[in-house]
């Protein structure tokens, strides 16, 4: 009986940390007349998208923009996608053209990486096999890309799957027609919406059993100290993220207060072992370049991230006034070109006249000469005693 009891709540923790999650930012775009998604299973495939079943993970998907682009002959279909969400995009098809939906498509897909920079992934559902240019810019803007595929042309296949992030079978959109979304249970919604309050509250709950009072116990030894500060992030980040963030530090020290590019940075963390750029576990587990970057500067506060114009996301190492080199953990071997000292020159004496005493007690007997010095520990004063010397000869 025990051994069922806690299965299920291994289950519904399950449940609440899939609930807790956060959605990913998406923008949807499809392309009508080369993908069979049935307007009247609009819902299932939608929800099918929206649970993201078809990713590993199952991250779900909030979509900020849902855009379909279709001819003349599917505009009876406009208001049923309306209703969903979707905007329309009428082209138009010229005699003897090709249909022009998919340049469209590339066309709005590049915009919006400019005109919304929140959207952190795109969804291009698809059949044509023209949109390499897109998946390479989207990868150089630090965004995530999902694309279909068709198994039986093996040569797009491999081109899609070195430059997307998640290939979506064709066979697959079947499947999603006839997907019901599965219903959560009374007792893992509640269990969920008990996990966030006792998440965010530092006391430890009331308990009638001994044995609840012992979970307990149990969760707040293991909740983290909120007041410990920056010791406790630290403490809670990975060894991986740690040697990427000393990584990325080592290379922005060498050319302090110039933003560094995302090639080189990629460059650069593809030294440290586990990191991908694509897959499940793309960027240490965050999914893009921009996520990842925002985790190291919560482990490394000298990586200042300034976000660029065009949305791109451009960092850089500012030292500080006064701040060496090894404060940011580093040899002296990296240290920028600002951090060498150099001597300061000696103040210049006035020269002595005729018939003055000097500090020796012996007397100047002619003009712009200097007395000797005998204190050899100083090889400045030395040399302009010897230029001084040449010219009053």
């Amino acid at each position: 009986m025990r051994s069922g009891a806690s299965r299920g709540v291994r289950r519904s923790a399950d449940w609440g940390s899939v609930m807790l999650r956060r959605r990913i930012r998406s923008a949807l775009y499809i392309d009508f007349e080369n993908v069979p998604l049935p307007p009247d299973a609009i819902a299932n495939w939608l929800a099918w998208l929206e649970d993201g079943v078809f990713d590993s993970p199952s991250r779900k998907r909030r979509f900020l923009q849902k855009r379909v682009y279709w001819n003349s002959h599917a505009e009876r279909n406009r208001a049923i996608f309306e209703r969903h969400g979707f905007a329309p995009i009428l082209i138009g098809k010229y005699s003897g053209l090709k249909n022009g939906a998919d340049i469209r498509m590339a066309m709005d897909v590049i915009e919006t990486t400019y005109t919304r920079s929140e959207i952190d992934e795109f969804i291009l559902l698809t059949g044509d096999s023209d949109f390499v240019p897109v998946l390479e810019r989207l990868r150089l803007k630090a965004k995530r890309s999902a694309i279909v595929a068709t198994e039986h042309r093996p040569n797009i296949h491999t081109t899609y799957h070195r430059r997307a992030d998640i290939l979506i079978p064709s066979r697959r959109l079947t499947e999603a027609a006839q997907y019901h979304r599965p219903s959560v249970s009374l007792f893992a919604r509640i269990f969920a919406r008990t996990h966030v309050k006792a998440a965010a509250s530092p006391t430890v709950p009331r308990a009638s059993s001994e044995g609840t009072v012992a979970m307990a116990a149990r969760s707040v030894a293991r909740r983290p100290n909120v007041g410990a500060g920056t010791d406790e992030k630290a403490a809670d980040a990975t060894p991986v993220l740690e040697a990427a963030a000393k990584q990325v530090l080592q290379l922005l020290v060498r050319q302090p207060r110039n933003y560094v590019a995302q090639k080189r940075v990629v460059a650069e963390l593809e030294q440290v072992e586990g990191f991908k750029r694509q897959g499940p576990t793309a960027f240490f587990g965050t999914g893009s370049y921009k996520s990842l970057i925002r985790e190291l500067t919560k482990i490394e506060p000298k990586i200042t991230v300034v976000e660029q114009p065009g949305g791109g996301t451009g960092i850089v190492f500012i030292p500080q006034n006064g701040e060496a080199p090894s404060a940011a953990g580093l040899s002296s071997s990296v240290a920028p070109r600002e951090s060498i000292m150099r001597l300061p020159m000696p103040a210049r004496e006035t020269e002595p006249k005729p018939g003055d005493v000097v500090a020796d007690g012996s007397a100047c007997s002619e003009p712009n000469m200097q007395p000797a010095e005998t204190d050899a520990s100083e090889p400045i004063k030395a040399s302009q005693r010897e230029i001084v010397a040449s010219q009053g000869v």
